[in-house]
């Protein structure tokens, strides 16, 4: 089995920005927000707390009707202006882009037709600069890749091929970024090849989790849950550890493959 070794914190990042337990450095990043191209009406109170926790906001082409939608629906479309707009700009709407445009947000086109408008906003990270618009998408990134906390409000819920393509978005970057997905119902992120241990907020997280080899057939261990696997050979087409359950404040997991966690998210 894989020695390399990372520690995940999953929903702790919502709660322990201003810790000063050294334990949680990892939450300490600033978090980017990104707003898929979904609805919104029902991810009215993680939306509020992860708006304000958010260094950045990046709407994803789409993703800014959406917001736009929700601001008019909720009475808070001043509040809700983000940094910038990014994609290949084919969704956006005119009334939309007319508004936040007069909000003085960036409307940034990448016509790269070789990767998705949310590997896009990703990426558009590495450059942002708040004060020097004229980097982004510059020669040399001014960020580190793990500069941020990343988390993608929506992007497991609609379109199976949509869902589908953010799993891999997740499991592509998880070696170099920490990129969670949240929706109202689920926190999902890639978990790399090798020794991983989750953090877990019993009252947020779970209990029902599963443990999707979308790379193909691996080896898997793990503590912390109702039905551990030992070494296992674990796939889509064979063994699968779906409608799991959460037993402790902590899961390891060990696999020779990266792999996707996925629980139920029980945002209060």
């Amino acid at each position: 089995m894989p020695t390399d070794t990372k520690i995940h914190y999953g929903s702790n990042i919502l709660h322990f920005q201003d810790s000063n337990n050294t334990d949680y450095e990892f939450t300490k990043k600033p978090i980017a927000l990104i707003i898929l191209n979904q609805p919104l009406n029902e991810s009215r109170r993680i939306l509020d707390k992860l708006w304000d926790l958010a260094e950045v906001k990046v709407c994803v082409d789409g993703g800014a009707n959406r917001l736009y939608d929700f601001g008019v629906a909720f009475n808070c479309l001043d509040r809700l202006i983000p940094d910038v707009v990014v994609g290949d700009l084919d969704s956006l709407l005119e009334k939309t882009s007319d508004y936040y445009k007069s909000k003085n947000v960036s409307i940034i086109k990448v016509g790269d037709q070789y990767t998705t408008d949310f590997q896009k906003s990703i990426s558009f990270l590495d450059y942002y600069d708040p004060n020097n618009q004229s980097s982004v998408f510059g020669d040399i990134p001014i960020k580190p890749k793990d500069y941020y906390n990343i988390i993608a409000l929506g992007g497991t819920t609609g379109r199976l091929d949509h869902i589908l393509h953010t799993l891999k978005v997740l499991q592509n970057t998880c070696k170099e970024r920490n990129v969670l997905s949240i929706s109202n119902e689920n926190l999902t992120f890639a978990i790399p090849k090798g020794v991983n241990t989750i953090h877990v907020q019993k009252e947020i997280d779970g209990p029902t989790c599963g443990i999707l080899p979308i790379s193909g057939e691996c080896e898997i261990s793990t503590t912390g849950l109702k039905w551990d696997l030992d070494n296992q050979l674990s796939s889509l087409t064979g063994l699968l550890s779906s409608s799991n359950v959460i037993m402790g404040d902590v899961v390891s997991i060990t696999t020779t493959k990266d792999i996707i966690w996925t629980s139920e998210f029980n945002f209060k």
